[in-house]
């Protein structure tokens, strides 16, 4: 359960807002089949961009910390042993 409220508080961010609105927004103006200006596209695509990239570099951030984490502990135990 506080999974889930974890994943509500941080929908609830500025960037996440606005990121959603901007989305919500360019998939509204394409179903109405209105071409939508250039600038705001580019600004869409930069901030959906930033979004998804900065949540993938965050992965790779993670998964490199668990095998450095995971590489002193060998190291730790070579050297007791």
């Amino acid at each position: 359960m506080k999974g889930i409220y974890n994943r509500i508080v941080k929908l609830l961010e500025v960037k996440s807002i606005v990121t959603l609105m901007l989305t919500t927004t360019l998939v509204a103006i394409t179903l109405l089949q209105i071409k939508p200006p250039e600038l705001f596209n580019n600004v869409t695509l930069m901030v959906i961009g930033f979004f998804f990239g900065k949540a993938s570099n965050n992965a790779k951030n993670i998964l490199v910390q668990g095998k450095i984490s995971t590489k002193r502990k060998k190291l730790d135990n070579d050297v007791v042993e």
